[in-house]
């Protein structure tokens, strides 16, 4: 993936921890990590699916009321997920594909759910254990 461009300390979510690119739950996926200016993520997708553009997204952890709605962000890169990278595949094939975003919050809102998000796992340093 080249050199590491992050100033933030990232962190490793639970297993439940979730983002929803674009809007309408149309792309969910599972974060891989997470940090004040952005993410990294995993989701499902066809092969010949579209790529994201600027959007926005929902972060959310199943089971509980923790939810961000409307994050602005921006897509860094998309592309196959390391072990689907480099096959051919035949069009309308079902792939993994890793995500990274920039948030760009542009409310104190944003920024204070971003914040009391990563700040509940902060409370429980096993949550980012490898």
């Amino acid at each position: 993936m080249g050199s590491e461009h992050r100033s933030q300390e990232r962190y490793k979510p639970c297993n439940n921890a979730f983002i929803s690119l674009g809007g309408g739950f149309t792309c969910v996926g599972s974060i891989l990590d997470i940090s004040l200016s952005g993410a990294a993520f995993e989701y499902l997708a066809y092969t010949d699916a579209q790529a994201f553009s600027g959007c926005s997204v929902d972060i959310f952890i199943c089971g509980t009321y923790m939810h961000i709605v409307n994050m602005p962000c921006r897509v860094i890169y998309e592309q196959p997920a390391a072990d689907e990278a480099g096959e051919e595949l035949p069009e309308d094939t079902m792939v993994r594909k890793r995500c990274g975003i920039a948030f760009e919050p542009k409310t104190a809102s944003h920024r204070e759910q971003l914040t009391a998000f990563l700040n509940q796992y902060m409370q429980d340093r096993a949550a980012f254990a490898d």
